[in-house]
C-alpha cells in the first residue's frame, strides 16, 4: 500500500518545481514554497497579476509567468528581480530562457551565471531627488556578459553619507529614510559574487516637498502636524514655522491674537471660507523681517490691528518678488509700511488707518488693483500705484478717486455693491443692489479674473476680493458678444441665428 506523506488543500494548478528540498507551486495565482518533507508552508509570494502555468528554477531564482509578463523572483529574499513584457510557455537551455508568447512570438533571453559570468557594469537605480520625511527605495543592477541586467538589491551592501550629517539613513534593502532637513546624500552599493567585487555610487538631493498647511483657531492643535483640514494648527505662526518656500497655508476664519513673522519664507497665506481677524501688539501683526524676496500672501484676510504701528511691514530690502495679495488691512497707524522694501501689493483694501500705505525709506512698492479709503492722514504716501481706487487721488495709469461703494463701511463689510450680484457674508448668499461700484472690473487688465464668478465684466475687480469667487459681479460690456471674445462678429451672429424665433413654452 502506498503511503500518503501529506496533502495540502488549496487552489494549486500547473506544474510545480523542486530544488533543495523545497517545492514551488502556483496556488490561486500566488507562488507557495513548501517543505518537501513535512509539507509546511515556508513562504508565499503574491502579485497583483496571478501567476499561471509552470515554474522554472534557475540560479536560485524562480521564473514564473502571468498572462501579461514573465517574472524572475529571488528565492533568497522573495524579491522581484526582473520582468519581461511577454508571457507564454517557457523552456531553459544553457542559461537561455525561451518564451513562446500567446501572441505567436518566440522570445529568447540570456540568463546570467551569477558565479562565473563577467560583470560589465554595476549601477544604482532610483530618483535624483527625494522628499523629506519619506522612505524611497533604490535598486542595484548588475550587467553581465551578453547584455543581461540583473537586480541584486538584496545581495548588496548599502551605505550612505550625508551633508549635513544625519539627515537620512539606508537599510540593507536599499531603502533611504529621510528626516526634516534638505541636503545631499551619497549612496554607496557594494556587490560581491565569486571573485568579483563591484562598487557603485549615486548622489541624491533631499528636497522639501511642496506642502499645504491648515490653521483653525477653533479646532486646531499646535502639537499636531497641520497638514490636513481635519488636523489643523491652532495658530498661524506655528504653520509659518513649519512651512518652507513654496508652501501654502490655508487659514479658517476667526480672531487670531498673535504676531506673525514670515521668517523670509516664500509662502502663500490664504484665508478660506471666511475673513481672518488678526490682533497683535507692536511692532506689527503681520511682518516680514527677512532680506529675502520671498513673501507671498493671498486671501481675503481681514487684519484688524488696533494700537499697533502697522499691519504689514516691508523693511528688509524686499523686491517685487515679495507679494501681498487679497488682504484687508485696517485700524492701525500705517496699514502697510515700507522702509527699505519694494514689494508687490495687489488687490488690497486698506481702510480706516492713519496711512493706507506709508513708504518711509528707499523702498518703492508696486501697487495695483487696490482700494485706499477712509484713512485719516494719507492714502498712499509713496509707491507706484496703478489701477487702484485712492480717495485723495494718486498719479498712475488706471487710478480713480470715486466712492468705492462698500456694502457696509461702518461694519467692515468691504464687498462692492453690484446690480448684477454681491456676496453677503451675513446671509451667506448673493444679493442684488441698486447701484454698481466703479471698482468692479476696473483692476489691472493683465491680472487673472478667471476665479471671479460670472458675469465678471471680463476684468479683475479692485480691492481685496478681486480675482476671488466672492468678487462682486458685472455684466459683460458687449451684450451682443455672445462668445465673449471682445468683438461682435460673425460667430456671435451665428449663435444668434441658431436661437432665432425660439421661445419659452
Amino acid at each position: 500500500m502506498k503511503r500518503l506523506n501529506f496533502e495540502i488543500q488549496g487552489s494549486y494548478a500547473g506544474q510545480p518545481s523542486v530544488a533543495d528540498s523545497v517545492i514551488y507551486a502556483v496556488n490561486g495565482g500566488d507562488i507557495d514554497a513548501i517543505d518537501e518533507v513535512t509539507g509546511q508552508l515556508l513562504w508565499t509570494y503574491d502579485t497583483s497579476d496571478a501567476f499561471v502555468g509552470e515554474l522554472i528554477l534557475c540560479n536560485s531564482h524562480i521564473i514564473a509567468g502571468t498572462n501579461a509578463k514573465t517574472c524572475v523572483i529571488s528565492i533568497e529574499d522573495q524579491q522581484l528581480e526582473w520582468e519581461y513584457p511577454v508571457s507564454g510557455f517557457m523552456a531553459m537551455s544553457d542559461n537561455r530562457l525561451y518564451v513562446a508568447g500567446i501572441n505567436g512570438t518566440l522570445t529568447a533571453f540570456s540568463m546570467p551565471n551569477l558565479q562565473s559570468d563577467q560583470i560589465l557594469d554595476f549601477i544604482i537605480q532610483g530618483p535624483e531627488d527625494i522628499d523629506e520625511y519619506a522612505t524611497t527605495g533604490f535598486q542595484a543592477a548588475v550587467e553581465y556578459e551578453g547584455g543581461f541586467e540583473w537586480f541584486v538589491t538584496s545581495k548588496t551592501n548599502w551605505s550612505i553619507s550625508c551633508v549635513p550629517q544625519d539627515i537620512a539613513e539606508i537599510d540593507q534593502l536599499g531603502r533611504v529614510t529621510t528626516y526634516d532637513k534638505d541636503g545631499l546624500v551619497t549612496i554607496t552599493a557594494t556587490f560581491t559574487t565569486g571573485d568579483q567585487t563591484v562598487i557603485a555610487e549615486k548622489t541624491v538631493n533631499i528636497v522639501h516637498p511642496i506642502t499645504v498647511y491648515y490653521v483653525d483657531i477653533a479646532h486646531g492643535d499646535d502639537s499636531g502636524f497641520g497638514i490636513t483640514p481635519h488636523e489643523p494648527f491652532a495658530s498661524i505662526q506655528r504653520a509659518i514655522d513649519e512651512a518652507w518656500d513654496g508652501d501654502t497655508i490655508f487659514v479658517e476664519g476667526g480672531i487670531y491674537e498673535e504676531v506673525i513673522d514670515f521668517l523670509g519664507k516664500k509662502i502663500t497665506l490664504k484665508a478660506v471660507n471666511d475673513a481672518v481677524t488678526l490682533l497683535g501688539p507692536n511692532p506689527a501683526p503681520l511682518q516680514d523681517t527677512s532680506s529675502e524676496d520671498t513673501l507671498a500672501v493671498e486671501s481675503p484676510v481681514y487684519i484688524q490691528a488696533p494700537q499697533t504701528f502697522a499691519c504689514v511691514v516691508f523693511d528688509n530690502n524686499e523686491t517685487e518678488e515679495s507679494i501681498l495679495e487679497n488682504f484687508i488691512v485696517t485700524g492701525v497707524f500705517a496699514g502697510i509700511y515700507c522702509g527699505s522694501g519694494s514689494p508687490t501689493i495687489k488687490n488690497v483694501t486698506s481702510v480706516r488707518n492713519g496711512y493706507g500705505l506709508a513708504v518711509w525709506g528707499p523702498g518703492n512698492p508696486s501697487v495695483d488693483s487696490s482700494i485706499f479709503w477712509g484713512n485719516s492722514i494719507a492714502d498712499c504716501f509713496g509707491g507706484t500705484v496703478s489701477y487702484s481706487c485712492v480717495e485723495r487721488g494718486a498719479p498712475g495709469e488706471g487710478n480713480i478717486a470715486l466712492e468705492p461703494l462698500f456694502a457696509d463701511f461702518s461694519k467692515g463689510d468691504y464687498h462692492l455693491l453690484s446690480e448684477r450680484g454681491r456676496y453677503n457674508p451675513s446671509l451667506s448668499q448673493w444679493v442684488l443692489d441698486d447701484v454698481t461700484s466703479p471698482c468692479i472690473a476696473s483692476g489691472n487688465p493683465n491680472s487673472d479674473d478667471s476665479n471671479e464668478r460670472m458675469p465678471n465684466g471680463g476684468r479683475i475687480n479692485m480691492g481685496a476680493y478681486g480675482g476671488l469667487y466672492q468678487a462682486s459681479m458685472k455684466a459683460w460690456p458687449l451684450s451682443a458678444d455672445t462668445n465673449r471674445d471682445g468683438i461682435v462678429n460673425m460667430p456671435d451672429l451665428a449663435t444668434l441665428a441658431q436661437s432665432w424665433l425660439m421661445k419659452v413654452e
